[in-house]
């Protein structure tokens, strides 16, 4: 079950809101540790990883992970297409369920979309979220024409559950 552009949007707003502080003291410890380890593995200094940088991090780690593996996960995490994995997408991929079905989680990544601050994320508001193709695909495909906070909270509930059951190199 592949991740959309909606769900990779959804945590990396996510990952913005943890990494601004917004969620509990040991969800903030947790940020404090990846971003300890991504500038550990940022051995260029660059702000990014490469794919030997990735590498290296699970090594280090004792994953066992198959070299296709490794390749399916840095292309999923190289939103850019520029052969690289930046903070935000790295926290992304490493958010765990627990801290996308907290509350403190939910209601920060929806205040972020609710741009106007109507309660409810717009047509427009997803757009630039996520693009005008994907939002108008994403409606589409709900039936919808809005994003109300339980429909939001929801739809997170939904993409931390793909998550647990995406397996990489298969």
């Amino acid at each position: 079950c592949e991740l959309s552009k909606f769900d990779h949007a959804i945590l990396c707003l996510v990952a913005n809101c943890i990494s601004a502080q917004v969620g509990p003291r040991h969800t903030q410890e947790v940020v404090r540790y990846l971003r300890r380890t991504f500038r550990a593995a940022d051995t260029q200094k660059d702000g990014k990883l490469s794919l030997d940088e990735l590498r290296q991090v699970f090594m280090n780690a004792d994953v066992a992970i198959s070299e296709h593996g490794i390749r399916d996960l840095f292309s999923s995490l190289d939103t850019g297409a520029d052969g690289s994995v930046n903070w935000t997408d790295f926290l992304a991929a490493c958010i765990g369920g627990g801290v996308l079905r907290s509350k403190e989680t939910i209601d920060a990544a929806f205040k972020g979309l609710d741009i106007n601050g109507s309660g409810v994320i717009s047509a427009h508001e997803l757009c630039i979220a996520i693009g005008q193709e994907e939002a108008r695909c994403f409606l589409a495909d709900n039936c919808i024409k809005q994003i109300d906070y339980t429909y939001f909270q929801q739809t997170v509930q939904h993409v931390a559950d793909k998550r647990l059951n995406y397996k990489f190199g298969e």
